[in-house]
């Protein structure tokens, strides 16, 4: 880290759940040695109340005096709050196969048999906490990855960009509602073979739009087209087409995504603003043969 000293990992916490004494102080002392924090409840009721705090991973004994191990364990995943925490049975009576499957069909991440050596026990916990972790991080991710998707739908529609998508190499080839809507259609999502969208280009501009996007994806180049589309009504309008083509990890090209954005008022307004300066150059032109001629006659 640069500038300063790299933060320490978050301690892992562990609630260790067990109504007899020796056993419970025998497990706390495993996890303890591990660098884990301990925290511990002698009962069903008393771990469902500590679990709210989100300990990393509840080592759960099967046979509590109150509530089983196994009503605990559903509890604790049943309940949205508490539901990505780790949860281990242990038992040293419910050790046949038939009870391993109740308590790991009923939501639990792991089954020990007891008792078992320190080694295997933090082995097992270590593993449900990366298992843990790995699925925060991942949640995180996901919402990030939502959150950007959602500034960059807002962007298009700002912008009053349409996107699109070519799947190589047969299509489909699918718009959005926006793009749709600037070729003059429903406002909605659609999937074509692609030749429907270079039925839409116009005649003159088809050829040159299709080799441009082959020689795109050939070369791995970014393509980038203005051309006119006609509507059903027969309207013409320009627009101006961008693309990127992405590829596989072999290098095939796979996908091409792009957007696409209505220019024709921009075309129209620069159109007018060149006639208005060439007829002002003609008419500047036009008034200095004026006063040459003026000149000469006097």
């Amino acid at each position: 880290m640069i500038g300063g000293t790299a933060s320490a990992p978050d301690p892992i916490v562990v609630l260790n759940v067990n109504d007899e004494a020796a056993a419970r102080y025998t497990i706390g002392r495993m996890l303890k040695r591990a660098g884990f924090v301990v925290e511990e409840a002698s009962s069903g009721a008393e771990a469902l109340s500590l679990v709210q705090r989100k300990p990393d991973v509840v080592v759960l004994d099967v046979k509590l005096p109150d509530i089983s191990g196994f009503e605990v364990c559903e509890r604790i995943k049943g309940d949205p709050r508490t539901a990505s925490v780790g949860v281990l049975l242990t038992s040293a009576a419910f050790v046949s196969t038939d009870k391993r499957v109740q308590g790991l069909e009923g939501g639990a991440d792991g089954y020990l048999v007891q008792p078992a050596e320190a080694v295997e026990l933090v082995a097992t916990v270590k593993a449900l906490v990366r298992i843990r972790r790995a699925e925060e991080e991942r949640t995180k991710l996901l919402a990030r990855l939502r959150e950007q998707e959602e500034r960059l739908r807002m962007a298009l529609v700002a912008a009053d960009l349409g996107t699109w998508r070519l799947e190589l190499p047969d299509g489909p080839y699918t718009r959005d509602a926006t793009l749709n809507r600037l070729l003059g259609l429903p406002a909605e999502a659609t999937a074509h073979p692609f030749s429907e969208m270079l039925a839409r280009i116009h005649p003159e501009d088809r050829a040159r739009v299709e080799e441009n996007l082959r020689r795109a994806v050939a070369t791995a180049s970014l393509y980038e087209e203005e051309y006119r589309v006609v509507h059903a009504d027969g309207a013409v309008r320009w627009v101006r087409d961008r693309g990127r083509v992405l590829h596989d990890a072999g290098g095939g090209p796979t996908v091409v995504t792009g957007t696409l954005v209505d220019v024709d008022d921009q075309r129209r307004a620069q159109a007018s603003a060149k006639f208005l300066a060439d007829a002002t150059s003609l008419l500047g032109a036009s008034l200095e043969v004026r006063g040459a001629m003026q000149a000469l006659a006097d």
